[in-house]
């Protein structure tokens, strides 16, 4: 499922993530005001068969980095009701204060043997060093889920965001993704609304 690594071409390298980087995205999720998660976090979730994760590179430097989950179920209602989001808590855009809960794996969303050819996504993480925004990285990030994601006929993606972060959410209008609904006092530290955003792949029939 995940692709090789390759450049843009805007000259960024775009890497599937690794342990040895995990130095570094500490860093840009602490810059980006990301969630605290741990390196253990962060080792865990990297380490899981349904995670999908990505660095950008500009030369020998990490500038930014995705990080995904593949959730497989049929409905919308599922991902509102809150069956499958176990890690609720963790704001998946970059640059504002996020809650201090912390991220908890699921193993039991393990996608081995599953033969759908559907698939929801859940993006936990996106986020870009302060020198390097506005440089086109992050939609980068974004397209190489989406090009992870190709051997899927139908794919969702879903995020959150908080309600006063609309530079985050007009960025992701921009990449197709529309607000689906909230979750009431979802944040801490402050308290605040999550909008919940989705975005519907379809692969083109040939």
């Amino acid at each position: 499922m995940k692709k090789s690594n390759f450049t843009d071409f805007t000259g960024f390298i775009i890497e599937e993530t690794k342990a040895e980087d995990i130095d570094v995205l500490l860093e840009i999720a602490t810059e980006c005001n990301l969630a605290r998660w741990s390196r253990r976090e962060y080792e865990r979730e990297i380490s899981r068969k349904d995670n999908i994760s990505f660095t950008a590179k500009k030369g020998d430097t990490i500038i930014g980095f995705i990080t995904a989950r593949l959730i497989i179920f049929r409905n919308e209602s599922s991902y509102l009701n809150d069956e499958f989001s176990q890690n609720k808590g963790i704001e998946k855009t970059a640059g504002v204060n996020k809650s201090n809960k912390s991220n908890k794996s699921d193993e039991n969303n393990k996608i081995d043997g599953d033969t759908t050819n559907e698939c929801e996504v859940e993006i936990h993480n996106i986020a870009v060093s302060s020198l390097h925004q506005v440089q086109g990285a992050g939609k980068i990030l974004l397209n190489s889920l989406l090009e992870a994601l190709a051997d899927f006929d139908k794919a969702g993606l879903w995020l959150e965001v908080r309600e006063s972060n609309r530079q985050a959410i007009t960025f992701y209008r921009a990449q197709h993704f529309r607000e689906v609904s909230k979750r009431k006092n979802y944040y801490t530290q402050p308290t605040e609304d999550a909008v919940i955003m989705k975005r519907d792949m379809v692969k083109k029939q040939v």
